[in-house]
């Protein structure tokens, strides 16, 4: 999101840092336009922009820096993991809104997948955020959770789909992609 405050905020200058946090705080009711907009922004993670792909890198390596191989209290040592089981919706419910355009409470972002609505350019820019990032920063894990639609993976073409994603995560060290394939019905 933070590419997209800069987009909004200081660069259109569509509202103030001031306004941004004011309709935060009241979880963006009254303030549905301007959470639109944030909604909308394509300079998020997960959409391939070069500056979010570069800036989440950056945050990965300062967090791992600090976490990674620090000794813990059974002896061993830290490592960093994508995997977040359920506390994406658990942490959602702990925390306000966000400058995403998510409202308090909503689901957070899964694994290490971007936040929800995030993905605007497809299944393809998403892999490509997701590899900007080391994965080996990660040695615990780096799950990747794909949504498709049933129609753009049907037949053998939609299968072809899938395997060259997969083929291209691996091959950028990506460790493991979970499908999820559903529309509407």
């Amino acid at each position: 999101a933070l590419m997209a405050i800069r987009e909004i905020v200081y660069e259109r200058k569509e509202m103030s840092l001031a306004e941004l946090g004011k309709a935060m705080h009241e979880d963006w009711k009254g303030h549905e336009t301007l959470q639109r907009r944030m909604r909308r922004s394509k300079r998020k993670w997960g959409a391939n922009d070069p500056d979010a792909n570069r800036l989440a890198n950056a945050v990965t390596e300062i967090l791992s820096d600090a976490v990674a191989g620090k000794p813990n209290s059974r002896g061993g040592r830290y490592g960093l993991s994508g995997h977040c089981a359920r506390q994406f919706i658990v942490q959602g419910r702990l925390t306000g809104a966000t400058p995403d355009g998510r409202n308090a409470g909503d689901e957070m972002s899964k694994n290490v997948s971007p936040a929800p609505g995030a993905d605007t350019e497809g299944a393809t820019a998403l892999v490509e955020s997701l590899l900007s990032v080391d994965p080996l920063y990660y040695p615990g894990d780096y799950p990747l959770d794909v949504a498709l639609h049933p129609s753009s993976v049907a037949g053998e073409k939609g299968l072809g789909v899938m395997r060259a994603l997969v083929e291209t995560f691996h091959a950028g060290n990506g460790q493991q992609m979970q499908f999820n394939v559903f529309d509407a019905e």
